[in-house]
């Protein structure tokens, strides 16, 4: 029985058979079949790599297919944005790339955070022999040296008039002197009471527990906690500053 098979060239655009000859139950032979044809003639675009530069992305893209691609666009998208992002997708265009060439797309926008994915020719302008590697991910970590405070209401005590609340920072440095911020909501979310009470610095990776008298209401059904509720600090995360819990 005889096998064919096709040997590719990138570099001269042809495919030469290579025939097996099966001479037993482990035996074979190979040699060239003498026939050529056309090699596959379509581009291949892929994403070799997400790099950043200080915070502005850029994406390398490779053509490793056998046929000159068309130009097309590659779109970079944080799909988890932080505050302090400049936005949270950018578009750019790409030029013609012959077989085996690579560019480099530089994009302008500031990522410093999030999950980044990168699409080359997204709206799918060139017909490729691979669609499956048009898309890379990477997950960009926040490099600043900031703190990150966030606050967990861990009890309340309506009969000794108190709240036990945790500060923590989760960040990277030190932060100052701030506040914390309760109230005392009812049962259809009318404000009873509230309370500012000062937080010493809070070192990076510490948790700190704080017991406050509040003077609740005994109509109090829900307290809520905001730390720096005034953003008097610049923290990597802006989002976790808030807790509310069910008073029983």
């Amino acid at each position: 029985m005889t096998m064919r098979l096709w040997n590719a060239s990138r570099t001269t655009g042809t495919r030469t058979a290579i025939c097996l000859f099966l001479m037993g139950a482990a035996l074979f032979t190979v040699s060239p079949c003498h026939a050529q044809g056309p090699a596959p003639t379509r581009p291949d675009l892929e994403i070799q790599q997400i790099s950043v530069v200080g915070t502005t992305p850029q994406v390398r893209i490779r053509n490793r297919g056998f046929a000159r691609s068309g130009a097309t666009r590659v779109k970079l998208v944080n799909i988890e944005r932080d505050v302090g992002n400049a936005g949270g997708s950018q578009v750019i265009s790409i030029g013609s790339l012959a077989p085996g060439q690579s560019i480099i797309s530089k994009f302008t926008r500031v990522f410093r955070s999030g999950t980044l994915i990168a699409h080359v020719d997204f709206e799918n302008r060139v017909a490729e022999s691979d669609e499956r590697n048009n898309r890379v991910t990477k997950v960009l970590r926040d490099r600043r040296q900031r703190p990150d405070l966030n606050v967990a209401i861990s009890k309340i005590d309506k009969d000794k008039d108190s709240v036990l609340v945790f500060v923590t920072n989760g960040g990277s440095s030190t932060s100052r002197t701030t506040v914390v911020q309760l109230w005392a909501f009812a049962a259809e979310s009318r404000e009873l009471a509230s309370r500012t009470f000062t937080i010493p610095p809070v070192n990076a990776g510490e948790v700190k527990p704080v017991r406050v008298t509040f003077g609740m209401p005994d109509a109090t059904r829900i307290v809520m906690a905001r730390v720096d509720p005034f953003n008097q600090i610049a923290e990597l995360n802006e989002n976790n500053n808030q807790d509310a819990k069910t008073a029983n």
